[in-house]
């Protein structure tokens, strides 16, 4: 029986020192886009599934629930 291994991204919208850290531009894309990115290239990893209260930043940045994304909303 082969594992579903599911990778988990913890995103704020806000970071308490930062604002807006996750969504700012590095190198050419999102911060968040290098986590994500990195985890997609893993091919073990089956799903990633992005716990925040930013959806709707998310969703300018053109991100939404995908194959293998999966938005949660923070509680």
């Amino acid at each position: 029986m082969k594992r579903k291994i599911v990778a988990l991204l913890p995103m704020k919208a806000n970071s308490e020192r930062v604002r807006g850290k996750n969504f700012r531009d590095f190198n050419g894309k999102p911060l968040y886009r290098w986590a994500l990115e990195a985890l997609l290239d893993v091919k073990d990893i089956e799903q990633v599934v992005i716990n925040t209260d930013a959806r709707s930043l998310l969703k300018r940045t053109g991100l939404t629930d995908s194959e293998r994304i999966l938005i949660r909303d923070r509680r």
